[in-house]
């Protein structure tokens, strides 16, 4: 079974800071990044309906990264061709615990003009690794605050354990030790959820596939593989 694999971007949307893990995939895997619209603000459930409307032809398996797994779920409970799925740090309920809850809700809007400041992103996201927080600014610079501002807030409302749980395509969750942003709490929640999936723990921050790309790999790799060669057993009347 030949199979595409397809990038879904974190918060930013961009898919840039997909470079890394792109850069060391395997020869001949084919890889397909998608980059989230942008030009207005919509919810999960419009955005689930944009990527299935742009998956490439053939069965596809999704990599989707933070913000991006709940719509990952979305897309595979809803289309047949979705035959794997792969989630990196993220979450099917609101990630944030105690004080860091709180504080998105009560930032005005004008905070999201601009990017937050590189050193918090350094220490929340990238692990302490300078580069690698540049970048995502730099990433985030490119999208409208409002749209940013929208992206956390369905965050903060996000329930899609009902599509999780019916999901019967193969998961691989991988979630980072010293992820920062999204608790503990979210990947045992997943694994109470879904406990016939494969979970890994990666010694990593929050941006996971960035920061450890060939760890990554040698996880993803394996799993595309044997879902490449695991029989096509569900009926194929959706996602034309």
């Amino acid at each position: 079974m030949n199979l595409t694999t397809v990038l879904l971007p974190g918060l930013d949307g961009t898919g840039e800071l997909f470079a890394p893990f792109v850069a060391a995939a395997p020869p001949r895997c084919a890889l397909h990044r998608l980059r989230l619209p942008d030009d207005r603000v919509r919810s999960y459930s419009e955005l689930a309906a944009w990527v299935q409307a742009r998956l490439p032809d053939g069965d596809v398996v999704l990599v989707a990264e933070s913000f991006s797994g709940p719509l990952a779920i979305l897309v595979a409970a809803e289309c047949v061709r979705v035959v794997g799925v792969v989630l990196s740090t993220t979450f099917i309920e609101p990630p944030l615990s105690g004080p860091l809850s709180i504080v998105p809700k009560v930032l005005p809007g004008w905070v999201w003009n601009q990017p937050p400041p590189e050193f918090l992103l350094r220490v929340f996201l990238a692990g302490g690794d300078p580069a690698l927080a540049a970048a995502l600014r730099r990433a985030m610079l490119g999208v409208r605050g409002k749209v940013i501002e929208a992206r956390v807030a369905s965050v903060l409302r996000v329930n899609v354990t009902a599509e999780f749980q019916r999901l019967d395509c193969p998961l691989l969750c991988l979630h980072a030790s010293r992820d920062r942003l999204v608790s503990a709490r979210s990947a045992a929640r997943m694994r109470a959820v879904k406990p016939d999936a494969d979970f890994v723990q990666l010694d990593a921050p929050h941006l996971l596939l960035q920061a450890r790309p060939q760890e990554a790999w040698l996880h993803v790799s394996p799993f595309l593989e044997r879902v490449g060669r695991a029989p096509m057993s569900r009926v194929l009347d959706g996602c034309s």
